[in-house]
């Protein structure tokens, strides 16, 4: 009885192995992922909109809102270096690229990154209270660091603040 089992087994193994799907291509599957969600939401969508650079425009606003409404992470000089892309995110979805997105997704882990190596920086240092100083907390008014070291003044004044509040 045992032979009988352990030879199905071995069998739907090699079966299912010999018809498992091959491997896509992940820029494939996304380009693919795009294409049909641009396509169901021309067809299905209660409210379609055209996939145009107005359209663009939108996305590209929400988007930047999403991954770094804070403004914690961009510099305004790497806002600035995203905005050529601002009306082409209709074309590169049409087109199944991802240009726009994989640069920014690597300016924001850049940014994560620098992040991570402030807080230790800073809080190595005692925090002096006695100079007044202004950390505007709604990052709707606050905008975009200009450089890198105007967004480690950001974090020292946002630390600053965080260590205030808990005293």
């Amino acid at each position: 009885l045992r032979g009988p089992v352990l030879f199905s087994v071995v069998a739907l193994t090699f079966l299912f192995a010999a018809f498992y799907p091959k491997a896509i291509n992940p820029e494939q599957k996304e380009s693919m992922i795009v294409r049909t969600l641009l396509t169901y939401m021309k067809q299905l969508h209660y409210n379609p909109k055209d996939v145009n650079d107005e359209f663009s425009i939108t996305l590209y606003d929400y988007y930047l809102d999403r991954v770094d409404g804070a403004r914690r992470f961009l510099t305004q000089e790497q806002i600035d270096q995203l905005a050529t892309y601002r009306t082409q995110l209709d074309d590169e979805a049409k087109q199944g690229t991802f240009e726009f997105f994989n640069e920014s997704l690597s300016l924001l882990d850049a940014g994560i990154d620098k992040a991570k190596t402030y807080y230790p920086e800073i809080l190595d240092e005692p925090f002096d209270f006695t100079p007044e100083e202004y950390f505007e907390l709604d990052s709707e008014k606050r905008p975009y660091a200009k450089n890198d070291a105007e967004l480690k003044e950001y974090w020292r004044k946002s630390l600053k603040y965080d260590v205030l509040t808990r005293i």
